[in-house]
């Protein structure tokens, strides 16, 4: 039996104790991954692929390993089984392992956590058996690799730090037992913005504590009649672009009114829009640093400072299955020195809605002062302990089961859509790309392709909005069509001939 226990190492006496999972094949842990673990100072998010991918491998070598007259032969076929499956013809699977047909992109996912884990024991013990060594590649899978490492080396935002030697070591050799490509689709395409003909919707009807609320305005909904928690958490994401993960590591502290610029010489007045900044959870600066003083920091980090202040962990080195973990992205930050970035609304005016509801919101987090003093966390619940994710997932899919909306990634209406809405916003409106990605803190031009890139039905729309001022052009200029349009014109005349023939 194999079975993932959550368990506190010690390495020695004067350590402190480290959180890590733990695979354990009848009551016997597995110690070579928990030594991968430790020595590569793997993240929880990598830590969970690894238990994944090796629970899939250990079991089918106590299943099927007797089968194979050699190591490098239970691999091959273990891999074969990932793709295809173990099921056969006739529906029987004399392994009982019953594993279905797995999608390519994600059995690559698991084989490339087992050949990580077979190149550390390689370095560890250099006279082991690799059981997926590196061969030499032919000629043609050279020329492929070539052009992989140019494409990744060209969309890379630190490819003046790729040198030759990268190019040789990744270009000449490949796995014995190699993966397979997995069948090309248009990425950008994928994934769908929220519809924001229904946030408010969302935001008023949905987010209502009483079922009996008027449609009001949103400035004056109230706790008594609404969650303003939750209606702070989606307008963060919604108009302010975060990830729901991000959003969750917010500290009271990092929200404040913009403060007032007498210097500046524009009259605009922002202090009644919020200034939100979300700091690296373990990296950021401390909240005591943020005085006017100059003092020398007693607190090194965010996470010296949650470690002496409340004895806890940043929410995004937890494990992946601990309530209060919170996953972080590679952001690019805007203040080196502070090790944060900063909300840019959009529209503006979602700022002052956010910093009115913020208001309102800490008078009611103020009534969970004992629990809440025990860590610095902005969002609670009702006990006063940090928010989760997943309680606020929940009560999202409540909001979302009162106004009749499925929470799906296909109707563009999971967490995530809300950044999405936020990218193709600005897009829309015609932002720069460069000021895109430094308002989405991404660290390449390329990463918000994802996010701007037009849907189906904006394309089919201005295929028809072009094709109709192509044939006005050549109703009102015949003379003066270039020679593009002119061939334009003649293929669309051959349709409507033949759409008369067909009618004839």
């Amino acid at each position: 039996m194999i079975t993932k226990l959550n368990v506190l190492i010690k390495q020695d006496l004067n350590s402190s104790s480290l959180k890590l999972p733990v695979l354990f094949i009848d009551n016997y842990p597995f110690l070579p991954l928990l030594h991968y673990m430790i020595d590569r100072n793997t993240s929880p998010s990598k830590n969970e692929k690894l238990i994944q991918a090796w629970k899939l491998f250990l079991n089918f070598f106590l299943v099927k390993g007797n089968l194979y007259n050699s190591p490098k032969n239970i691999l091959s076929e273990f891999i074969k089984n990932l793709y295809d499956g173990t099921i056969g013809q006739d529906g029987i699977d004399h392994s009982n392992l019953y594993w279905e047909v797995r999608n390519i992109k994600n059995a690559n996912t698991i084989i490339s956590e087992i050949n990580c884990v077979f190149d550390y024991f390689l370095e560890i013990n250099p006279n082991a058996t690799h059981l997926n060594p590196w061969r030499k590649a032919t000629t043609l899978e050279q020329k492929i690799l070539t052009s992989a490492w140019y494409y990744k080396k060209n969309n890379s935002f630190f490819n003046h730090l790729i040198g030759k030697d990268d190019k040789s070591n990744n270009t000449t050799k490949k796995r014995s037992a190699h993966q397979r490509i997995p069948t090309s689709f248009d990425k950008l395409n994928n994934t769908k913005s929220f519809p924001e003909e229904i946030f408010s919707k969302l935001l008023v009807e949905g987010f209502r504590n009483r079922k009996n609320i008027s449609n009001s305005d949103i400035c004056k909904i109230s706790h008594e009649t609404h969650n303003i928690r939750d209606i702070l958490i989606t307008l963060l994401m919604h108009y302010g672009g975060l990830r729901i993960s991000e959003v969750f590591h917010l500290y009271v502290t990092d929200v404040i009114p913009v403060p007032d610029d007498s210097d500046d010489s524009d009259d605009s007045d922002d202090s009644d829009i919020a200034l939100v900044r979300i700091f690296h959870p373990e990296y950021g600066l401390p909240p005591e640093d943020k005085s006017i003083n100059n003092r020398k920091s007693l607190f090194k980090n965010r996470r010296d400072w949650l470690n002496k202040k409340y004895g806890l962990h940043p929410r995004n080195i937890l494990n992946k299955d601990d309530i209060y973990y919170a996953g972080w992205k590679n952001l690019r930050l805007d203040d080196q020195q502070n090790q944060s970035i900063t909300i840019q609304w959009f529209p503006k005016s979602a700022g002052k809605i956010f910093l009115k509801l913020w208001y309102v919101y800490l008078i009611e987090r103020a009534k969970h002062t004992r629990l809440s003093k025990k860590h610095p966390y902005a969002f609670v619940n009702l006990e006063g302990h940090p928010y989760t994710i997943k309680s606020y997932q929940n009560a999202r899919d409540r909001a979302f089961k009162r106004i009749d909306l499925i929470n799906s990634t296909s109707y563009g209406t999971n967490t995530h859509s809300h950044r999405h809405a936020y990218g193709q916003r600005l897009a829309d409106c015609h932002v720069t790309d460069k000021v895109i990605m430094k308002c989405m803190h991404h660290n390449s031009l390329k990463s918000q392709l994802i996010y701007t890139s037009p849907t189906q039905e904006r394309v089919r729309t201005e295929l028809d909005i072009a094709e109709k001022k192509l044939q006005e052009k050549i109703s009102k200029y015949p003379s003066k069509v270039d020679k593009l349009s002119t061939n334009a014109s003649y293929e669309i005349q051959s349709i409507l001939d033949l759409e008369n023939l067909i009618r004839e």
